[in-house]
């Protein structure tokens, strides 16, 4: 994947950042002690930078290192992350144009995932993903073969 639009995710890092950003910034020593037990907020900014660029970081990572591989026989291949993990999935369009990926378990059972295709050319793949009462769009390009 190339991009991830997601307002809830992309709002919950911009409001994280701002509370970063001004922690204990408005009170004066005491009061920081009082509400965060130590004074040094300058070294509680930084581990909490540290902790909010290492989620983003994940985040993005999820997005980059996930590969989709679709073959003629309409079986799908999606890598994630480490590249060591892929799930095999048969896919197909829905009457409306949704892509739909079936994963089937060894014990038989069937789980469908119903994707929105925003975008298909040569080169790009957008989808449409909601998980949890929420979307996001993914952008896929085309890898070189």
């Amino acid at each position: 994947g190339t991009k991830l639009e997601n307002v809830n995710i992309d709002s919950f890092f911009i409001k994280s950042q701002r509370v970063i950003d001004t922690l204990g910034k408005y009170n004066d020593p005491d009061r920081n002690y009082e509400l965060y037990g130590t004074s040094n907020m300058d070294s509680v900014r930084h581990a909490l930078q540290l902790q909010h660029d290492s989620a983003l970081l994940v985040q993005n990572n999820r997005v980059t290192r996930t590969i989709f591989r679709f073959t003629a026989d309409k079986q799908a291949y999606i890598t994630f992350d480490d590249h060591t993990n892929t799930d095999t999935v048969h896919w197909t369009f829905d009457d409306e144009g949704g892509l739909l990926l079936e994963d089937r378990s060894e014990g038989g059972d069937r789980a469908v995932k119903r994707m929105h295709v925003l975008q298909l050319t040569d080169s790009v793949l957008k989808l449409q993903i909601w998980a949890n009462n929420d979307s996001s769009k993914i952008t896929f390009q085309k890898m070189a073969e």
